[in-house]
């Protein structure tokens, strides 16, 4: 079974992507131990250089969710996760 989220911490939206009305999505690839924490995470994708803001928002803040973690034959396990972190501006 793959690991689920729990919990997650919102993502803050960059001011500066914000004033120019930037969208964006980051993809981030996330090691969820055992216990469900969070133990790495890097850049996958998105976050082009000249908005590298979204890079370090989407990283910060998936740092901190939290998984129900995979299981195998029924015991809990590290593995890892790939995630779409979206930007989008509020209508």
């Amino acid at each position: 079974m793959a690991p689920a989220v729990a919990t997650t911490v919102p993502v803050e939206y960059p001011p500066d992507a914000l004033r120019r009305r930037v969208e964006d999505t980051v993809v981030v690839r996330v090691l969820v131990n055992a216990s469900g924490g969070v133990d790495d995470v890097r850049l996958l994708g998105g976050g082009s250089r000249k908005d590298a803001a979204f890079n370090r928002a989407a990283l910060a803040s998936v740092r901190q969710w939290t998984f129900k973690p995979a299981q195998k034959s029924g015991r809990p396990v590290a593995c890892w996760l790939s995630y779409a972190v979206p930007f989008r501006l509020p209508k």
